[in-house]
């Protein structure tokens, strides 16, 4: 009977942190080009920690090649340097070498637990946005 009990506060609570929205951030990778073969690109592979940010108008000397769009959105609680440590990964993900053009906006977002109305909250979300690129040979 013991054993049943702890099994079904293990289950219920896996099942209410699944039913919340809202509280954790999230990253979006959209391609701009399918096929980067027939391109003189550099071939070599970036960690997540050697990814290169730039921010605004500031671009790589190098020459690169847009790969596609990130997009990183704060959850409730989520600080700027887990956004972009998120974006470094997913690019990195990608293969990409940097992210460039990067921009911090900010967008209305909720969070709550499912089937709890009274739960809902709003709040300013951070939404860091770039382009993922690959450096030329």
């Amino acid at each position: 009977m013991r054993t049943f009990n702890i099994s079904f506060v293990i289950t219920s609570s896996l099942f209410l942190i699944s039913c919340s929205y809202g509280y954790h951030s999230h990253v979006s990778y959209t391609p701009l080009i399918r096929d980067i073969s027939a391109l003189q690109v550099d071939t070599s592979h970036r960690s997540a920690d050697s990814i290169e940010l730039y921010f605004n108008d500031i671009k790589p000397l190098r020459g690169f090649v847009e790969l596609g769009y990130i997009e990183s959105i704060a959850g409730q609680y989520s600080t700027t340097n887990e956004l972009l440590t998120a974006m470094k990964k997913k690019a990195s993900e990608m293969g990409a070498h940097a992210v460039i053009r990067i921009q911090r906006n900010s967008q209305t977002e909720t969070s709550g637990f499912l089937f709890d109305s009274k739960s809902v909250e709003k709040f300013q979300a951070a939404v860091f946005s770039g382009v993922a690129v690959k450096y030329l040979r």
